[in-house]
């Protein structure tokens, strides 16, 4: 019998987050932005789904920018920082902070900028614990910084990052005002307490389909994040549309509310938050005695990372044997 243990890569969706959908495709059909009854419904489903993943974060405002998932999160940020770099009348180029070992949706996005000569980048190494040194963050800091983006968890070793020391370095910078912080929190919604107030973060990207959500995302902009171009550049916030059309989502993010996804989105966040402690400790559980039966029974010659903080999802093993190859298998525990 197969045993599904791909959770960081997608969870199945959550048997209420399925009731609520099915629900929205019948119920709350309607344009969320016309002026009617059943418009002035299906907004109300749209911004209570807002609010309840800015609640799972620690936020009470809901600065919640619903979004296709967590690429087009990453993508608006890290082009919105360079944008705002140009607007804030600086002549130099445009350089960013980040790891080696950020997803694919981050580093991207950055290659191709640096390809094209648009920005500078400096790549921090992990090598060392698996963990971004916050102070190797702020030492590479130059007036030239724009943005630093560095994940809150790795997806393939569950290594955590001390996000809320870079952010507490970050925010003693003299030009702290003109870097934006960032971070991709996907694998760490309902697996660790996650806290924007604490983290001290300008955005955090919001993936929902790993944690028993639909395949949308969201991007969570700080007050400071949502305002910050001047005025002389057209005002407006320090990261970007990647679509032009209407003036949903702020403008940041154009076209027709997805109304049953976005309610799904809202369900599998609020569902993460209430169960976060009683998951977390059984996660850890099942993670915990999968990796001793692996040494125990010779499968496993080593537990990477196993003195690092990590998730309690999430192992990084490599097999023993030569037949193995020193490969190494990631394995992402259920919470339910």
């Amino acid at each position: 019998m197969a045993v599904y243990m791909d959770y960081n890569a997608t969870t199945p969706l959550a048997p209420e987050v399925i009731s609520d959908i099915t629900q929205s495709l019948s119920e709350h059909w309607a344009n969320p932005s016309s002026p009617h009854d059943a418009g002035v419904r299906a907004r109300q489903v749209v911004e209570e789904a807002r609010q309840q993943v800015a609640t799972a974060i620690g936020d009470k405002a809901g600065d919640v920018v619903f979004t296709s998932g967590g690429t087009e999160a990453n993508n608006m940020v890290i082009l919105g920082s360079l944008e705002f770099y140009v607007s804030t009348g600086r002549s130099g180029t445009p350089h960013v902070v980040t790891s080696d070992t950020e997803h694919d949706a981050v580093t991207e996005p950055i290659r191709s900028l640096e390809t094209r000569r648009l920005c500078t980048v400096t790549w921090l190494s992990c090598a060392d614990g698996g963990r971004v040194d916050p102070a190797a963050v702020v030492d590479a800091v130059t007036p030239d910084t724009c943005l630093v983006s560095v994940m809150m968890a790795n997806n393939e070793t569950g290594v955590l990052n001390d996000v809320e020391e870079i952010g507490r370095r970050l925010a003693r910078l003299p030009n702290r005002s003109h870097i934006w912080f960032h971070t991709d929190s996907a694998q760490t919604i309902g697996k660790v307490d996650v806290d924007v107030a604490r983290i001290g973060a300008d955005f955090v990207t919001i993936v929902g389909h790993k944690l028993y959500g639909p395949r949308v995302g969201a991007l969570w902009t700080s007050p400071l994040g949502q305002t910050a171009r001047p005025a002389s550049a057209g005002g407006g916030g320090a990261c970007v549309a990647l679509l032009r059309g209407g003036g949903q989502e702020r403008r940041l993010r154009p076209g027709t509310e997805n109304t049953p996804l976005a309610r799904g989105l809202g369900t599998a966040c609020r569902l993460a938050a209430q169960r976060l402690q009683r998951d977390q400790a059984h996660m850890r559980q099942l993670r915990d005695l999968l990796e001793q039966r692996l040494l125990e029974t010779g499968v496993a010659e080593r537990i990477n990372l196993r003195g690092s903080p990590r998730l309690p999802n999430t192992s990084s093993v490599v097999l023993a044997g030569e037949e193995s190859g020193r490969a190494v298998l990631v394995c992402s525990c259920a919470a339910a």
